[in-house]
C-alpha cells in the first residue's frame, strides 16, 4: 500500500455484502477511513473487522439523501456503490424491486453534490451485455430483468455524472467468487455441494464466462480508486475465459470428484456470451492491475475459507 494514501478516505454503500466486506476489511487494514454504509441495526455486520478507521454509518438506500447529515462534513476521495438488491436467485427479475436500484443509484449521484467527494465508483454486471439478445429469446432467464436494470443504471449513470460533472467510473465484473459467498451462483453451489459429496447438475455449459476471486476483485477497485485514469469503465475480470465445463470440471478435480458433475441435465438460456466482453488489457493499462489467482488456486482458497 502507498503511504500517500494512509489518510485517504471513502465510503462504501453495501458494505456488509459479499464484496463490500471484503473491500471494507482490506481498505481498514491498510490505514484507510472507511465509511461503511449500512441498512439498519439489525443488519448483520460479522464480516466486517472492527478496527478504528471502520465507521458504521446506518442509512437505508431508500433514504440516501440523508447521508450528507451523518457522516462529517470533509473531503472523500470515493463513493463505492455497492448496495443492490436482488442481485442473486429469482428475485433478480423482481422488476420492481430491480427498478428501484435504479432509482437508488441516481438519487445517490445527486446526493453527492452535497458531499466533497473525488469520484463515483458504481459496481455493475458483465451481463449487461447480455440486454443486446432480448429480443431473440422467447423465455428470458430471470437475469435478464436485473441485468437490463444494470444497464438502464449505467446508462442513467453516464448522463446524470456528466450533467453534474462528477467524475466516475463503471465497474463490470464477471462471476466473482471466494470465500463466505453464499448467494448460490455457479461457484457456491458447486463448492457447497461437491464438499456435501453430492453431485451436481448444469446445462451443456458451453457458455464462455469468467471467474475472478474476490481479492483481484478488491485490488481492482483499490487502484481504481486512486488511479489518475479518466476512463468511465472499467472490466474487472481474470484475463482467463473459457467454456463453463472447464471450470466445473476444474473444480471437480480438486476433490476428485469428476464423475459428479452432470452436464446437459438443465436447458441452457438461449443467450451468447462472447469471449470479448472479458478483455481486462485497459485495467492492467491503466492501473497496472495484475490478476493474482488463478482459478484453481482461488477455489482452494475458497474452500479453506468456507470450511
Amino acid at each position: 500500500m502507498d503511504k500517500q494514501h494512509v489518510t485517504s478516505t471513502v465510503i462504501i454503500t453495501g458494505a456488509n455484502g459479499f464484496i463490500g466486506s471484503h473491500l471494507t476489511n482490506f481498505l481498514t487494514q491498510n490505514k484507510i477511513k472507511v465509511y461503511a454504509v449500512i441498512r439498519s441495526k439489525t443488519s448483520d455486520i460479522s464480516l466486517l473487522k472492527k478496527n478504528n478507521y471502520l465507521s458504521i454509518v446506518y442509512c437505508d438506500i431508500n433514504n440516501i439523501a440523508a447521508l450528507p447529515e451523518l457522516i462529517p462534513n470533509q473531503y472523500y476521495d470515493a463513493i463505492i456503490h455497492l448496495a443492490w438488491n436482488g442481485s442473486a436467485g429469482k428475485i433478480r427479475a423482481d422488476y420492481h424491486m430491480q427498478l428501484k436500484n435504479v432509482e437508488h443509484t441516481c438519487n445517490l449521484i445527486y446526493t453527492l453534490q452535497k458531499i466533497k467527494c473525488k469520484r463515483f465508483l458504481c459496481m455493475g454486471t458483465v451481463s449487461e451485455h447480455l440486454t443486446e439478445q432480448i429480443f431473440n429469446i422467447s423465455l428470458p432467464p430471470p437475469n435478464l430483468t436485473y441485468a437490463s436494470a444494470k444497464q438502464c443504471s449505467h446508462f442513467l449513470t453516464d448522463i446524470i455524472c456528466k450533467l453534474l460533472n462528477q467524475n466516475y467510473i463503471w465497474m463490470q465484473c464477471g462471476n466473482v467468487y471466494g470465500p463466505n459467498n453464499f448467494s448460490g451462483n455457479l461457484i457456491s453451489y458447486t463448492v457447497s455441494e461437491l464438499g456435501k459429496g453430492n453431485k451436481t447438475f448444469y446445462s451443456s455449459g458451453k457458455q464462455i464466462l469468467d471467474f475472478v476471486y474476490i481479492d483481484d476483485v478488491i485490488m481492482a477497485i483499490y487502484l481504481l480508486i486512486f488511479s489518475a485514469t479518466t476512463k468511465n469503465f472499467y472490466y474487472i475480470g481474470s484475463g482467463k475465459s473459457k467454456p463453463l465445463k472447464d471450470f466445473l470440471h476444474e473444480i471437480a478435480r480438486i476433490y476428485d470428484m469428476e464423475d459428479a458433475i452432470i452436464l446437459n441435465k438443465h436447458p441452457d438460456d438461449g443467450l451468447e456470451y462472447k469471449q470479448e466482453w472479458y478483455n481486462i488489457s485497459d485495467l492492467i493499462k491503466d492501473t497496472g492491475f495484475q490478476p493474482k489467482y488463478d482459478f484453481s488456486q482461488g477455489i482452494e482458497r475458497t474452500i479453506r475459507g468456507t470450511k
